[in-house]
C-alpha cells in the first residue's frame, strides 16, 4: 500500500527551518551567555565549539577566573592562538586553580625545557584539538 504525504513539498521545506530554529534555541537555553560570548569574542573559539563548552558550564556568572587563567597563560609565553587551542581541547583549564593546578604543571614543563609554543606541543593540546575538530 502506498502512503500519501499530506504536505506538498513546498510546505515541507517551509517547516524544516522552523524545526531548525527551535532546535537551536534548545541548545542555547542551557548555556552561560557571558561565557559563550567570552569564548567567541575573546578567545576566538568557533561558535559551534564555544556552544558545546558553554553548555557544560551554564552556572558561570562572572569571568574573573577565566580572565585570570588567560592572563597567566599569556605571562608564561603562550599566544592567544595557543590559549585558544588549549581551551578548545581541554575547556576545564579555564576553571582551574592557578596556584594549585596550573602553575605547578607549567613549572614542571619549564624545568624540562619547554617554553612558549613548546608548552602547547608538550601538553598535547594541539593534537587533542585537531582530533576534536576532525582534522
Amino acid at each position: 500500500m502506498r502512503r500519501l504525504n499530506s504536505f506538498p513539498n513546498s510546505q515541507n521545506l517551509a517547516i524544516k527551518p522552523l524545526f531548525s530554529f527551535f532546535s537551536s534555541l534548545s541548545k542555547i537555553h542551557n548555556t552561560s551567555p557571558i561565557l559563550l560570548n567570552y569564548l567567541i569574542e575573546t578567545l576566538k573559539i568557533p561558535e559551534s565549539r564555544a556552544l558545546v563548552i558553554s553548555n557544560k558550564y551554564p552556572h558561570i556568572k562572572s569571568l574573573e577566573k577565566q580572565q585570570t587563567v588567560r592572563q597567566f597563560f599569556r605571562n608564561v609565553g603562550l599566544s592567544d592562538n595557543h590559549i585558544q587551542l588549549a581551551v578548545s581541547a581541554t575547556p576545564k583549564i579555564l576553571f582551574s586553580d592557578i596556584n594549585k593546578t596550573l602553575k605547578p604543571k607549567i613549572e614542571l614543563f619549564q624545568r624540562l625545557g619547554f617554553v612558549g609554543s613548546d608548552l602547547v606541543d608538550a601538553t598535547g593540546f594541539s593534537q587533542e584539538t585537531q582530533r576534536n575538530q576532525g582534522y
